[in-house]
């Protein structure tokens, strides 16, 4: 924990100071959904809209980001950033390693990836357990976790009561339903859940763990509506912890301000187009070429509508673009309660919420000219990819 602080010390001192300062900022389904809007983008990214982090000799920096879970929505930014040419005009040439098997931690921890996305749960564990990495932007302003009963189905539509069989996946996912139930006075055991929601359907479950973004759009898709569901939200119940978080190894961060900062702005701005173009998002994200599709292009319109929810959290509105300097802000306050749940399930007692991130870079990227001037032209800022609008939520 010593050695810990002290390089955390270090860095914070290291970055007051100015050191190397950086120059710029800022789940299978297929849905028969009818098509209902047909929309047209073209590519129009201004050139004249920063300086770009390029080499000395003009070339682009290559770096990887890997992903916590596969080619989906709930990575939008990303590959928008990439598609719109953000990160070319910040100098940067990114590739984007989708994940579901890997540890993320491990390979930015290894310098297999220097950026990497995980859940601040996750990344908390890991620095307890000696991973150098940390976080250094906040996507995910709220939590997307919900627990999910079809109508009929239970004694309470608001609340689990007595012996309703709850499910989850595990693999860290669970703490913030066991938070809940134990507010209740309630058994923390569940039954191991599917991805694909049938247990819910069949009735094996009676509440389902759901992702708003994903495992809810499944059930939807299925035939149900909202009506004919009860949902839970953790985030309402109080119970909400910080998912998607942006990583980078801290000593390697320590040396490559420039690069970060880069990329959190150029990340940022992707997210934030994604809040205003959610349809095309969702679409973009179908057709990149990373790798085969697992689910619907209609799902991945869903969950771009879903995602996007959770990015603006309470502190952004959508269309106000000043707010868009609130893009991946870092809550101390969420960090606080989501290492206070995760430490009822998990021994962290070495490390502490504020000890696993910084807000430098973050800072440094929303308030850069380049950043700021990529918001004052954002509607150059488009797509050339054609694409039927499939949800409209």
């Amino acid at each position: 924990m010593m050695k810990r602080r002290l390089l955390a010390l270090a860095l914070c001192l290291a970055l007051a100071l100015g050191l190397c300062a950086c120059g710029s900022s800022s789940q299978d389904e297929d849905s028969a959904v009818s098509s209902t809007t047909s929309e047209d983008v073209s590519a129009d990214v201004s050139a004249d809209t920063g300086d770009g982090e390029e080499t000395g000799d003009g070339e682009l920096t290559a770096v990887t980001v890997q992903l916590k879970w596969v080619q989906q929505a709930q990575f939008m930014g990303y590959y928008a950033a990439k598609e719109l040419g953000i990160y070319e005009a910040y100098g940067l040439d990114v590739t984007i390693v989708p994940g579901g098997s890997v540890d993320v931690v491990d390979e930015v921890d290894s310098g297999r990836a220097e950026f990497g996305v995980t859940w601040v749960s996750t990344l908390m564990s890991a620095v307890s357990n000696g991973a150098n990495v940390m976080a250094v932007a906040q996507y995910y302003q709220d939590s997307g976790m919900t627990l999910v009963s079809l109508d009929g189905t239970v004694e309470d539509a608001t609340v689990v009561t007595g012996d309703e069989v709850t499910g989850n996946w595990g693999g860290g996912n669970e703490y913030e339903m066991q938070a809940y139930l134990s507010s209740l006075g309630l058994s923390t055991e569940y039954v191991t859940q599917d991805y694909d929601m049938q247990q819910l359907l069949d009735g094996d479950i009676t509440w389902a763990s759901a992702m708003t973004y994903n495992e809810l759009g499944l059930v939807l898709e299925s035939g149900y509506t909202l009506d004919n569901l009860n949902i839970l939200y953790m985030e309402d119940e109080g119970f909400g912890m910080l998912e998607d978080c942006l990583i980078v190894d801290t000593a390697w961060a320590e040396e490559n301000e420039d690069i970060v900062t880069a990329f959190v702005a150029a990340s940022s701005l992707g997210w934030a187009w994604c809040l205003e173009n959610t349809a095309a998002a969702g679409s973009l994200v179908f057709n990149a070429e990373d790798t085969a599709n697992t689910v619907s292009e209609y799902h991945q319109q869903f969950e771009a509508d879903e995602v996007a929810k959770l990015i603006a959290g309470s502190i952004i509105t959508v269309g106000d673009r000043d707010s868009y300097t609130l893009v991946g802000y870092m809550d101390a306050d969420k960090y606080e309660q989501t290492y206070d749940i995760l430490s009822e399930y998990v021994d962290v007692s070495n490390t502490s919420a504020d000890s696993v991130y910084t807000t430098y870079f973050y800072d440094e990227a929303v308030a850069g000219e380049q950043y700021l001037s990529f918001l004052e032209d954002f509607d150059s800022l488009t797509w050339d990819g054609s694409f039927d609008v499939l949800y409209e939520g």
